[in-house]
């Protein structure tokens, strides 16, 4: 009673899945799935980690998770339930923060102004501007471009991550995007466009500003703080991407 999600075994009684998820457990050491072998579901969420991390995936007993010291379950549209907890956390500790006048309008008004990429782009044309090339600008444009459709379409389609609740009225009214939540499409292109503004020099400051953008997404509750990380994340990596193709043809 009261529990959210029940835990399964195969026919030879070894650990298998959950009603809708696949599990992962601590067992001797090392962090081990159960193989498709098992009967499990080929979750996208478990391809993922399994991908990404060290993962045995073995066969195990289902008696393990009663010895286990932790264990988690993914699922494409219920996500990494451990890391749900830490957002969760991450939140509450980010309140300290919310209803300051000066940090709620430092924040909304950063994640407004980067709706669309409409900062980085203009700051791309004052840029080729002062610099006498408007390169630069049709530089950093395509590589935004090339974030936003890889970001919002085939990343994000992957996850149908739902978005954080905000249980009050805003200070300031926002777009809700319609999207998954995860990754956040606002710290991958602050990432990508720090990247490139930063050609010319003065990195320090266009990642700041890129990390203003980024954390205001938490700040406002649009995202959670797992979708910021992960945003930023793929975002340096486009970034650095983007920034050694345009040295190389420019």
């Amino acid at each position: 009673a009261g529990a959210s999600e029940a835990i399964f075994p195969n026919t030879i009684g070894n650990l298998c899945e959950g009603t809708g998820t696949n599990i992962f457990v601590e067992h001797e050491g090392r962090l081990v799935t159960p193989p498709l072998s098992s009967g499990c579901l080929a979750g996208v969420t478990r391809s993922l980690v399994v991908a990404t991390s060290d993962v045995d995936e073995t066969d195990v007993p289902i008696e393990v998770l009663g010895t286990t010291s932790e264990a988690f379950l993914t699922s494409s549209t219920r996500d990494v339930m451990a890391i749900d907890r830490i957002d969760d956390r991450i939140d509450e500790l980010w309140d300290v923060f919310r209803g300051n006048p000066v940090l709620d309008r430092l924040f909304y008004t950063a994640s407004e102004a980067a709706d669309f990429s409409v900062l980085w782009h203009t700051l791309g044309v004052i840029k080729a501007i002062l610099d006498d090339d408007p390169k630069t600008a049709i530089a950093i444009s395509a590589a935004l471009g090339v974030e936003a459709g890889l970001i919002n379409g085939p990343v994000k389609s992957m996850f149908k991550r739902s978005r954080p609740v905000q249980e009050h009225e805003r200070p300031y009214k926002l777009r809700q995007p319609k999207t998954s939540s995860f990754p956040s499409g606002h710290a991958s292109a602050a990432m990508v466009a720090a990247a490139m503004l930063s050609r010319g020099g003065k990195a320090p400051l266009w990642y700041a500003l890129g990390a203003i953008v980024a954390a205001s997404r938490i700040h406002v509750r649009i995202h959670h703080a797992s979708d910021v990380a992960g945003g930023i994340v793929a975002g340096v990596v486009m970034g650095r991407v983007a920034h050694a193709l345009t040295d190389r043809l420019l």
